[in-house]
C-alpha cells in the first residue's frame, strides 16, 4: 500500500489564494455548514439515517423525504409533485435513487424509481417553513466576505508602498531597481548622475496616507461575520466601539437570534411527528451545541410562568415554606416606650 503524503494528509496542499474567488466562497460555505450540522441533536434515528446526512439534505436542500425500503427507513432528495391541494402543495413524492443496495427487495442493486403519496407512504420533513433551506443565505454572507477579504488583502499590499517611483527611461529605471534593490538588502547608495535624477520622479502613495482605511475594512469583515452568524442563530457582537453593553441592547439583539432557529426546530419536529405515527418509530429533536445555551430549550424565553405548576399539577403542602413572624423593628420597639413616659408624665401634671 503506497503511502500518502504528509502534505496531502495535512491538507497543506490547499494554500490560500486570494484571487479564487470561487473556491473561497466555496470553502467558506462548507465551513459554516460545518457549524450549521451541529446545530440540532436526534434521539432513536434509525441506523440507516446517519444524522449527517439527513441534516446536510435539509440545510441544503429546504427537505427531505423519508421512504421505506425493505424493512429500513432512509432519508433521501426527491421531488415534488402530482396534483395540489387545496393550498397549492404537492401531494406526491417522486424517488429516483440510480443505485441501491439493501438487505432486503433490492438485493440486486437496482434503482428505486417510485412516486409515493406524501403523508400517506412517505413523509416530507421540512428544513423551514418555506422549504428554503440555508444555502442562499450562507453564500450571501460567504460572498460579501470575500469580497471584504480582497480589498482588505489589497490594502495591506498597496500599504507597503509608500512611494511611487516613475522612470521616463529604461536606464533609469534599471538604476532605479539596483538602488531599491541595495536598500532591500541593507546596502546603502547613492545616486551620482544628474540625468538619472531628473529622469526620476516620485510620486507619494495617497492610500498609504489613509491609516483609517484598513481598519474600516477590518470593521466591515467583522460586522459581516456578525451579521451572518446572527442570522443563524448564535450572538455575535461588533460593536467595539463600546466598553459595556446595556441589558436592554443585549435583550435587543438576542431576541433577533430565535425566529429563524425556532422555525427550523419545529419544522422538524412537526416532520418527525409524522414519521414516528407513519412507521412506529420514536424519534426526538433538540438543540444542540451552542443553540442549546438558550433558556427552555426551544420554548419561548419571555414565557416566565414554565417553572411554575400546571392546573392539574398538585402541590405539595409540605414543601411550601411556612410564612416566618414579622419581627418587630427597633423603630417599633421605641415607640410604645416613648408612649409609656409621655403617659407617665401627664398623670404627674394632672396630680399636681
Amino acid at each position: 500500500m503506497s503511502k500518502i503524503s504528509d502534505k496531502y494528509y495535512l491538507g497543506l496542499d490547499k494554500k490560500y489564494n486570494f484571487q479564487n474567488k470561487n473556491e473561497n466562497i466555496k470553502t467558506d460555505f462548507i465551513y459554516v455548514l460545518n457549524r450549521c450540522l451541529q446545530m440540532f441533536k436526534y434521539h432513536n434515528l434509525p441506523s440507516t439515517i446517519p444524522q449527517k446526512e439527513l441534516e446536510t439534505q435539509l440545510l441544503c436542500g429546504g427537505y427531505t423525504g423519508i421512504v421505506k425500503i425493505g424493512e429500513n427507513l432512509y432519508s433521501n432528495y426527491c421531488g415534488l409533485g402530482g396534483e395540489n391541494d387545496i393550498y397549492d402543495k404537492p401531494t406526491m413524492a417522486i424517488y429516483t435513487i440510480p443505485k441501491v443496495i439493501f438487505n432486503a427487495e433490492n438485493v440486486n442493486g437496482d434503482s428505486f424509481d417510485k412516486q409515493l403519496k406524501i403523508d400517506k407512504e412517505t413523509v416530507i420533513i421540512d428544513n423551514d417553513s418555506s422549504r428554503i433551506g440555508l444555502s442562499p443565505l450562507i453564500y450571501k454572507y460567504c460572498n460579501l466576505l470575500t469580497e471584504t477579504n480582497i480589498t482588505l488583502y489589497m490594502s495591506l499590499i498597496n500599504k507597503r508602498v509608500q512611494t511611487i517611483i516613475s522612470a521616463t527611461d529604461d536606464r533609469t529605471k534599471e538604476s532605479a531597481e539596483q538602488f531599491l534593490k541595495k536598500l532591500i538588502d541593507g546596502d546603502l547608495s547613492v545616486i551620482s548622475e544628474n540625468q538619472m535624477w531628473s529622469s526620476l520622479k516620485l510620486s507619494p502613495n495617497a492610500t498609504s496616507k489613509d491609516g483609517d482605511g484598513i481598519n474600516d475594512i477590518y470593521e466591515l469583515y467583522k460586522s459581516v461575520k456578525a451579521d451572518l452568524f446572527r442570522e443563524l442563530g448564535l450572538a455575535s457582537y461588533d460593536d467595539t466601539k463600546k466598553e459595556r453593553i446595556t441589558q436592554a441592547e443585549l435583550e435587543l439583539n438576542t431576541d433577533t437570534l430565535y425566529p429563524l432557529v425556532d422555525d427550523m426546530l419545529d419544522s422538524r419536529r412537526k416532520g418527525l411527528e409524522k414519521v414516528n405515527a407513519m412507521f412506529g418509530t420514536d424519534i426526538e429533536v433538540e438543540l444542540n451545541s451552542s443553540w442549546d445555551y438558550r433558556a427552555f430549550n426551544g420554548k419561548s424565553i419571555h414565557d416566565k410562568d414554565l417553572d411554575a405548576p400546571k392546573d392539574d399539577e398538585e402541590i405539595n403542602e409540605d414543601e411550601v415554606p411556612e410564612k416566618e413572624e414579622e419581627k418587630p423593628s427597633e423603630e417599633e420597639k421605641e415607640k410604645p416606650a416613648e408612649e409609656e413616659k409621655s403617659e407617665e408624665s401627664e398623670d404627674k401634671k394632672d396630680d399636681e
